[in-house]
């Protein structure tokens, strides 16, 4: 995404070029992803970087689902973003 936009200035825009399905309350992956979220940003704020990152490899996994992705291509994705940070 960082080549599609410039970092300082995104635009929900950009997510009519990617393939993210609209919100469903009856889709479980999606309650699932909503909930991760919720509990990321609780922790975030009390600064528990630690259970922040516990919580961010559950929603990368739960994302995969939603894409059908698999452990392998779940790893490659991680390993292309750990190469840009």
């Amino acid at each position: 995404m960082a080549a599609y936009t410039v970092e300082v200035s995104m635009d929900t825009h950009i997510l009519e070029n990617l393939r993210v399905p609209k919100f469903s309350e009856k889709n479980r992956i999606h309650v699932r992803l909503a909930e991760l979220s919720a509990a990321a940003h609780k922790f975030a704020s009390s600064g528990d970087q630690a259970e922040v990152k516990r919580i961010e490899d559950q929603v990368d996994r739960v994302a995969a689902k939603l894409w059908d992705l698999t452990d392998e291509e779940l790893s490659e994705i991680r390993s292309s973003l750990e190469e840009v940070v």
